[in-house]
């Protein structure tokens, strides 16, 4: 058994790992992950090859199994809820764009409504002149 092999993270004098103990143990997930989206490998054995090749005593171990197998484990519902994301991406993007026509065509219409108010208003102005006259 190796030195690192079954260390467990010193906590935080409150109970809990350091903040940099939870960034490596992110950091080492994201890379299994990584390497089980390439190779297929058993996440089982990626974690057991990640204990004994990473200097794992300044990590957070159970967030890391926690990351590692659970996004695994629900690979499939995050793909959904990704997808998901994209889409209403795309949606917001379209709906931004029609906002945006939405509000040229408003002020356009603003504009010549100021315009035919303008001359109303000056028609108004010429009858009203010439009824004193």
């Amino acid at each position: 058994m190796s030195e690192t092999e079954g260390t467990s993270p010193q906590p935080a004098p409150s109970g809990q790992p350091k903040a940099g103990d939870r960034r490596r143990a992110r950091a080492l997930a994201m890379q299994g992950l990584y390497q089980r989206h390439f190779s297929k490998t058993a996440i089982s054995d990626i974690e057991a090859e990640f204990m004994v090749d990473n200097d794992m005593s300044k990590v957070d171990l159970l967030y890391f199994r926690d990351l590692l197998r659970g996004v695994h484990r629900e690979q499939g519902e995050l793909d959904k809820l990704i997808e998901r994301c994209d889409k209403l991406e795309k949606d917001n993007a379209l709906l931004r764009e029609l906002q945006d026509d939405w509000n040229r065509e408003r002020a356009q219409l603003m504009h010549k409504n100021d315009l035919a108010k303008n001359k109303i208003e000056a028609m108004i102005g010429r009858l009203r002149a010439l009824e004193h006259h």
